[in-house]
């Protein structure tokens, strides 16, 4: 079964694991302000790996039903079942593709999604693209099929291109 969500790349962080970032997706949702990240099964094994190096933890695959399990409260090696938590894989699909992801630790530990600042070469492109997309909408504005009111479907949101420049000369702004 594919769980249908509109999910985005992104990068995060755990406390207790300086250093390191997880590639993951997100879709936006949080837990007591805490990220509530996606990962493939790859970035899953290395969280894994990661967190039994804090000493009194335990993680563990069971192939049969596509589950992480950890327990982060284990004493001279005995777990208290109670302490046990878990995260079935679920196939999404992101880019036409189908993934399996996990949601290891949303909804329980503290995740920080990373925000990536744009470089100033990023900016410029943004701001050339602004300028194209208001020069296409001046140009082609009298055109029957090519008029201001096009609008443009991303994502899940609609923009006409005048619109839609305006957004993209915004997030180069920084604004």
């Amino acid at each position: 079964m594919t769980t249908n969500i509109n999910l985005k790349k992104a990068v995060f962080t755990i406390d207790g694991i300086e250093g390191e970032e997880f590639a993951g997706f997100t879709s936006g949702m949080s837990w007591n302000g805490w990220a509530c990240p996606y990962f493939t099964k790859e970035v899953a094994e290395r969280i894994m790996d990661k967190i039994c190096e804090w000493g009194n933890t335990k993680a563990w695959y069971v192939e049969e039903n596509n589950t992480y399990y950890t327990n982060l409260n284990c004493d001279s090696g005995y777990c208290d079942e109670e302490d046990t938590e878990w995260w079935e894989g679920s196939e999404y699909i992101i880019n036409g593709e189908s993934v399996v992801l996990y949601c290891v630790g949303g909804g329980s530990w503290c995740w920080d999604e990373e925000v990536k600042e744009l470089t100033e070469y990023q900016r410029n492109i943004l701001r050339e693209l602004s300028f194209a997309l208001h020069k296409i909408s001046e140009e082609c504005g009298d055109s029957e099929f090519f008029h201001n009111d096009i609008i443009c479907e991303l994502n899940g949101f609609n923009k006409s291109i005048d619109e839609l420049a305006c957004e993209v000369r915004n997030i180069a702004e920084g604004e």
